[in-house]
Order: C-alpha cells, then structure tokens, then sequence
C-alpha cells in the first residue's frame, strides 16, 4: 500500500532520473561531435597538405582558398551553436535542481497539511458525537432524512415513467403514418396544411386511428416529463432543509473552537498554492529550455547544415582516387601519406557521426519517455490522486511499469491503467454525509481535494471555491496539493 502523495514522488523522482540521463548524453553529444568536428577539420587540413605538395602554385592556391573560407565560417557557427548549447545544458541542470527542490517543499508541506486534516477530522467526530442527542440537531436530522425519502420516491417514479414513455411509445413511433401527422400538429392549432392536404390527411387520420391515438401519445410524452420536474423540485427542497441541519452544525463547531484549525488549514494550504505556482514557473521554463535544446541537439539546424555543407563541397573539389593516381605518379612518398590520411580521417569520421547520430536518437527517446512521465505526472495532480487519505494497493506494479517506461519497453498509458487499477479513494466511516461531507467533498475522481460542491462539516469553507469544512473561504477551485 503506498499513498497518493509517495506515489506522485515515484513519477517525479522517475522524471528527475530521466533528466540526469539527459544530461549525461548531451556531455556524450558534445564529446562525440567535438570529435567528429576535429576529424573533419584535420582532414581539411590533409586536403591543403595535400594540394600544397601535388598542384601547381596556382590550382594550389585556389584549392586552399576555397577551403580556408568554408571553414573558417563552419567554425564560427558551429563553435556559435556548441556554446548556445551548453548555456541550454546549464539553465536546463539550473532549473531541474529548482523544481527537485521545490517539489521537495511541496512533499514536506503536504505532510503537515495531512497532519492539519487529520486533526479536524478528529474534531469534527467530537463534535458530531456530541450533537447526536441534541434536540434541534435530532429535529433537523429527521426532516432531512425524510425530505430524502420523497425526493427519492419521486426520482423513482420518475424513472419509471420515463422507461414507460420509451415502451409505450414504441408502437406509436413505429407507425410512420401516425408520426407524419403529429409531426405537423394535426388535430391541433399547429397544424397549416391547405385544403388540397388537409382532404388526404383526414382520410390517412382515418386509417391509423390517429384521431383516439393522439390524445394518449401526448399524454406519454407529457407524464414523465412532469413527474421529472416534480423529482427535481424535491430534490431542491432536500438542499434547503439540509441547509437547516449545516447550520446547526456549523454553529458547533465554532462553539467547539474549529477556528483555530480552519485558519491553520488556510495557511498551509496558502503555503501549497505558492508552491504550486512556483513549480509552475520553472516547469514552464523548463519546457522552453527542452524545446530549445531539442532544436540544438536534432542535428537538423539549417545555419550549421548550410556551414557543413560548404566544407563538403570544398572537400569534395578533388576525387580522392584521383588524388591516389596522381601521388603515385609522383616520386615523393608524401603525397601518399597525407592521401593515406585523408581516407583514415574519412572512415573514423563516420564513426563519430554515427555516435553523434546514435547519441541524437537516444536523446529524442529518452526525451519522449520523460514527456511521457510529466504528461502523467501532470494527469495524476489534475485528478487530485496526491490529496490526502488516497492510496494505492499496487505499489510494486507501479515502481515496475515507471521502471519500464523508463527502459523504453513499457509505454506511459500502460502506467495510467495501473494507476487506475490501484487506485482506492479516501476512506470515509459509513453513512458519513455529517455536514455535508469532509475536506475530500468533491468526488473521488478529481478536483480539489481541499473542498468540494457538496461543502465539508457544517457546509463550506475549506481551500476550494465550492467546499470545505463548514464554511469559509478558500482560493484554490482545482488541481490536488
């Protein structure tokens, strides 16, 4: 069994790790495209080694020119781009420690807001066991319950009438000639055929009975819609002797002294929202650094393809067999060396690029799988799954599946099913609607846990628009801690 809130911290320190990962390839990038630039510029070299011994001044001279200006402004925007990246590198290290610690924060101030609640929880169940002989809480209690009673019987017999409509109205429904005619209001002031119409329609009224029919097909349309109105006005009465009960209870509480905890619950949670909205930030912030970084390390930037581009072509101005004939023709050895050279530069710059590439590949996947995480992890607070008193009966399921969303072999909605699959909501003690609710009002599926429509003991308060404990204020309308 592990809690909502541990169970968040998992995701998040699975997210942290992730970025640790991240942060290890880029330092394998930037070695492996550092290497791949060296070679490719030591081979550049070779070349005008290359051209200085084997062409004539002047074909030499040119080679060496065109060479000379490709890399010198490959250099510059690659060495422009490498810095912009670990700028990127170091914000994006900077901001992960700000959200770890921040995230941190929030954990710590979640327990003492658990602790908070708990504490109201056992006052709110003094409270109620002391009201339970009270003479005008007994009073209110019975009118409540039995303004329940009706709105429960008229739901019912709501519901009765509207499977009756679909039932009985089948027959009428089915018969096209009866439907033609009631839907153009024959037999009422609706009805504005001519008279050319109006002949047929008599004798077609005549044949299907539509004349003794209608009154009764109105009349199954009408009953349950009437009945469904009458349920909803009863429905609205509970609310309003209830509201007599709230007070009552919400009067003791005060008396007993809630104040104190309630202006304890506010500050805490207040502590939470700040959090919230400073974990907001970095993540934003994050995010945008993620995104530049992806554009770095892509290997699709068109400023550096462009500057690769024009060393290639530099490059590529001498057939390498071309230059092998020719240093064979030569009586110098040399010529063959640097040749020699060039190939060595050319195979061992396809290693680096294929690390480079291979490196770019893993860290798209590894930054897909972290994405992957902080949608959940985001999914998990927007459904309130880290409020107080939530559990999960899966927790080595759950380490398991985090485990391989991270090893890649497990994908991240295979993680929210085992979520939901564990998932257990907030343990309420039976028949507890006492003051309409506790600090989890609201629902078991999401939202705030800090209060819900329902109102919490003696109606209320607590930290959401809707909802609390008995009453109050509150600023927070969604979201878990």
């Amino acid at each position: 069994m592990i809690s909502g809130r541990d169970a968040l911290l998992q995701i998040e320190n699975a997210i942290a790790g992730i970025r640790d990962d991240e942060n290890r390839l880029d330092a394998t990038l930037a070695s492996a495209t550092q290497e791949a630039e060296r070679l490719r510029f030591e081979q550049a070299e070779a070349y005008r080694a290359l051209a200085r011994v084997r062409l004539d001044a002047l074909a030499g001279a040119t080679v060496s020119g065109t060479l000379d200006r490709a890399e010198r402004h490959a250099l510059k925007v690659l060495a422009e781009k490498r810095a912009a990246l670990e700028e990127i590198v170091q914000r994006r290290a900077s901001a992960t420690r700000s959200l770890q610690k921040a995230q941190a924060d929030r954990h710590a101030i979640a327990g003492r807001l658990e602790d908070v609640i708990g504490r109201m929880d056992a006052f709110r169940a003094k409270t109620e066991a002391r009201l339970a002989s009270d003479p005008a809480w007994l009073a209110a209690a019975e009118k409540v319950a039995a303004a329940e009673e009706v709105a429960r019987k008229a739901d019912a017999k709501a519901d009765q009438a509207e499977r009756d409509r679909v039932e009985k109205g089948a027959p009428y429904e089915s018969d096209a000639l009866f439907m033609y005619l009631w839907a153009n209001g024959f037999g009422t002031s609706k009805y504005s055929a001519g008279s050319f119409v109006r002949f047929f329609d008599r004798k077609v009224a005549k044949v299907c009975g539509f004349i003794e029919a209608r009154p009764n097909y109105a009349m199954l349309l009408e009953i349950p819609l009437r009945l469904r109105e009458h349920a909803d006005r009863k429905a609205a009465a509970v609310a309003e002797v209830a509201a007599t009960r709230t007070a009552i209870e919400r009067a003791a509480l005060e008396v007993d002294g809630i104040g104190a905890l309630e202006a304890e619950f506010a500050a805490v949670k207040a502590e939470i929202d700040a959090g919230n909205a400073g974990i907001a930030t970095v993540q934003a912030d994050l995010a945008a650094l993620d995104a530049g970084h992806g554009a770095l390390v892509g290997g699709d930037d068109p400023e550096i393809a462009r500057a690769l581009e024009g060393v290639a072509a530099s490059l590529a101005s001498t057939d390498i067999r071309t230059l092998w004939a020719q240093a064979y023709e030569t009586p110098t050895p040399e010529d063959e060396k640097i040749v020699q050279r060039i190939e060595e530069y050319g195979r061992s710059i396809g290693r680096a690029e294929r690390e480079v590439a291979e490196t770019r590949g893993t860290i798209r996947e590894v930054s897909r799988r972290r994405a992957e995480l902080e949608a959940t992890q985001e999914r998990f607070r927007r459904s309130g799954y880290d409020r107080p008193g939530v559990t999960f009966n899966n927790e080595s399921m759950l380490g398991n599946v985090i485990g391989g969303i991270i090893g890649g072999i497990i994908s991240s909605p295979e993680l929210w099913k085992v979520i939901l699959g564990g998932y257990q909501a907030p343990h309420r003690r039976s028949g507890d609607t006492f003051g309409g609710g506790g600090w989890w009002s609201g629902g078991d599926d999401g939202g705030s846990w800090g209060g819900g429509s329902s109102g919490g003991f003696g109606g209320g308060g607590g930290s959401s628009a809707d909802g609390g404990f008995g009453g109050g204020g509150g600023d927070s309308a969604d979201g878990g801690f």
